[in-house]
């Protein structure tokens, strides 16, 4: 696994190798940070992409096409993704393939409610993760922290709506910095970043959590005051990260991870 500041990893042992950029792309514009915009409902061949499981039906949420993410660096880029042997289209191409993963799969993965899903879940993408990340992933799922699923200790845990919609609404994500870290003789590009998000949860459903963990009903209202009377009460989501992904042909893989995630029902 790649080392990140403040997590717990494996070093390969090997001395640093240093490599030499080959500029190839148009410098980039430089912006305090990057803002990927709000996430949007995927549509693939003109229809809305739709996913269904024993909850019922949603639409699978999809980056905003319009977002900076493909123009722009953040400005916080130090010069060692360069170092690295990465060109500004190697940088735009890493964020892009992380800012997708954030909306498709740390946001609006399939088991963001379904925390049995999870060994399938990284059954069906484990040729994205690698070294100790595939490793942790195989033996203890609970361990990868980027996959926002409740857990069934969670006090209370939510079904999100499944009404044919996105389960999320308000998606902002920002990628803060690019750097580069060569290690055990290979190069990574480090990217760090926050996001916010607003899932969508239906008021009935959230009454018949509480309901199933043994709350009467007058606990209930005075949890959450007139919670029938709304249709719906929204889970903040916030969380920041720092993901390490390594390039292997033009594909990219997750080699490290540093994540942290809170949600609050309101």
């Amino acid at each position: 696994m790649v080392a990140l500041a403040g997590c717990s990893t494996a070093d390969s042992g090997k001395p640093a190798a240093s490599a030499t950029a080959t500029e190839t792309a148009k410098p980039a514009e430089k912006t305090p940070a990057v803002t990927i915009g709000d996430a949007i409902g995927a549509v693939k061949d003109g229809k809305p992409v739709i996913i269904t499981d024993s909850r019922g039906s949603y639409q699978k949420m999809a980056l905003n096409p319009d977002a900076a993410f493909a123009k722009t660096i953040p400005s916080d880029n130090d010069g060692t993704a360069k170092q690295s042997g990465f060109s500004d289209a190697d940088i735009l191409d890493g964020q892009k393939w992380v800012s997708e993963f954030i909306v498709s799969e740390a946001i609006d993965s399939t088991i963001l409610d379904d925390h049995d899903g999870k060994r399938d879940w990284i059954a069906a993408h484990k040729n994205i993760l690698e070294g100790d990340v595939l490793a942790i992933a195989n033996a203890s799922p609970d361990e990868l922290a980027f996959l926002n699923t409740q857990k069934p200790t969670d006090a209370v845990s939510v079904t999100y709506a499944r009404d044919g919609k996105p389960r999320a609404k308000n998606v902002t994500v920002k990628l803060n910095q690019v750097r580069g870290l060569t290690q055990g003789g290979e190069a990574y590009l480090l990217f760090d970043g926050a996001y916010d998000v607003a899932y969508r949860a239906k008021s009935t459903d959230v009454y018949a959590a509480y309901e199933a963990k043994g709350y009467s009903k007058d606990q209930v209202n005075s949890t959450l005051p007139d919670i029938l009377s709304k249709d719906e009460l929204p889970v903040h989501g916030t969380a920041t990260f720092q993901w390490a992904l390594h390039q292997v042909g033009e594909a990219w893989r997750i080699a490290g991870e540093q994540y942290t995630y809170d949600n609050t029902l309101t």
